[in-house]
């Protein structure tokens, strides 16, 4: 469970959940995965294009095994409270994407963010952890698949960009793009408020220590 600073949190903020982990190794690259297959062309992760060399990766589920017994978002997962980028947009798009950090078990991705990134640079869908049913406040949503998703965030303190990468699960009707759990001993160490312009301030996890990065102002 995060620890929350400086107001009083919500009902999605403090509904705590239990997860269990179970050894689930997910391959990344290009392709569909069936039946823990690579589909025909699929490529390793090691033959994706690198980050640029500027930007570390500062958190890693590739190989932790991370797997939740019961994934579920204790919000409406509508009100975006953090911005994050793709490594690689479509040249159309600047890359930043809406995040939701709320309480829950477990990350979530939308189908339509998944495939805004082009297809070369596109992480593999594991279609062998389809059919999850996901429990929301407003109702359940059912998986497509996993995919082990990269995704960068600004350094508070530096200014710079650090790469994170997280096991997610995708979800078609998924409202933010992006759904990140608080808690469960996740990514997300604390949650502060009152940041400049009322933004909230995210402790998260960063290598072996902790990084901050400045959220959005949350719309109600």
């Amino acid at each position: 469970m995060p620890r929350y600073e400086g107001v009083t949190p919500s009902y999605e903020e403090v509904v705590g959940n239990t997860a269990t982990t179970n050894p689930r190794p997910i391959q990344s690259g290009t392709g569909t995965r069936r039946n823990g297959q690579p589909a025909a062309g699929q490529t390793n992760a090691d033959e994706l294009p690198p980050p640029p060399a500027y930007i570390h990766t500062v958190y890693d589920e590739t190989f932790r095994a991370i797997w939740h017994h019961s994934p579920i978002i204790m919000s409406m997962a509508n009100s975006p409270n953090l911005l994050g980028y793709l490594e690689y947009p479509s040249p159309t798009s600047d890359g930043s994407f809406s995040i939701c950090i709320a309480n829950g078990v477990g990350s979530f991705v939308s189908k339509a963010l998944l495939e805004s990134i082009p297809e070369k640079n596109r992480p593999v869908l594991d279609e062998t952890e389809a059919g999850f049913e996901v429990q929301t406040l407003s109702g359940s949503m059912t998986s497509i698949g996993s995919v082990m998703f990269p995704f960068l965030l600004t350094n508070r303190q530096t200014g710079e960009r650090m790469r994170y990468i997280l096991r997610a699960l995708v979800l078609p009707g998924l409202f933010a793009n992006m759904f990140i759990s608080a808690g469960n001993n996740g990514i997300v160490e604390v949650i502060a408020y009152g940041g400049p312009g009322g933004r909230p301030v995210f402790t998260l996890k960063c290598r072996e220590t902790a990084c901050e990065v400045l959220g959005i102002p949350m719309s109600f």
